[in-house]
């Protein structure tokens, strides 16, 4: 069992790593914001992970339009990060299809997509978000070592209300969410694949891994252990400000 001092795990806003039994959590966190549209007719302090936006609140969706939405992830923990995404788009109204809203997100590409050069090397794939479904849940993982300040690149574009609800009375003055978990655990190989808390033997907590199961997920357990052991970087371009100040 891997005894060695090693970060990352998870924390709803705000929580910070606790060192017990003589080695450390993986440190990490998660954040959260929920955004709100309308169609026509919300922080604690330091995060480890920032969720970044260029969004008008309480946006009008007209149907067939794109509302712009883009969305990046800052690391603002101490140490180079491997982050993770969930988004979920729903009617406040939980009787109206939520597939109505689709989440334009042009940087995501399937585990497939993934390939690699002859040496390991990452050929196509990094720097973008990797879309995966497990457990009815859908993750987007970024595939890239974000250095601790830095900032993933966008995966979210915009939303765009379906135009088919037009006609439909039931969709007028409607409110729909979209809500954004970020997740982050510290860049190691270990990380990716590790579904315990990172801890010595004896030790509790609640801090985990990724947990990718590496022959099911092959591509992207491998893509992300590659950047792990690589340099990290910084995506060269920021939109909008911090969703949750």
């Amino acid at each position: 069992m891997h005894n060695k001092k090693i970060k990352g795990g998870v924390a709803m806003l705000a929580l910070s790593a606790v060192l017990i039994g003589g080695t450390f959590a993986w440190l990490g966190s998660t954040d959260k914001v929920t955004n709100k549209f309308i169609t026509a007719s919300a922080s604690d302090s330091d995060h480890g992970v920032d969720i970044w936006e260029k969004f008008t609140p309480n946006s009008t969706a007209t149907p067939g339009t794109a509302v712009e939405k883009i969305v990046q992830v800052k690391n603002t923990a101490k140490y180079d990060s491997l982050i993770r995404v969930e988004m979920n788009a729903a009617f406040k109204k939980i009787s109206l299809d939520k597939t109505n809203i689709t989440l334009n997100k042009d940087n995501v590409i399937t585990e497939e997509e993934i390939t690699f050069n002859e040496d390991g090397t990452i050929e196509n794939g990094k720097g973008n978000w990797v879309e995966v479904t497990e457990n009815e849940k859908t993750y987007y993982y970024y595939v890239g070592n974000v250095v601790a300040g830095g900032f993933t690149d966008k995966i979210l574009d915009s939303v765009t209300l379906s135009e088919s609800v037009k006609t439909n009375p039931n969709y007028l003055g409607q409110e729909f969410n979209v809500d954004i978990d970020a997740y982050s655990v510290q860049s190691t190989a270990e990380a990716v694949t590790d579904k315990t808390d990172g801890k010595a033997q004896g030790a509790t907590g609640e801090q985990l891994g990724f947990g990718l199961d590496a022959t099911k997920h092959e591509n992207l357990v491998k893509a992300l252990q590659a950047v792990a052991n690589g340099p990290a970087t910084s995506c060269d371009k920021t939109y909008g400000t911090s969703a949750t100040e």
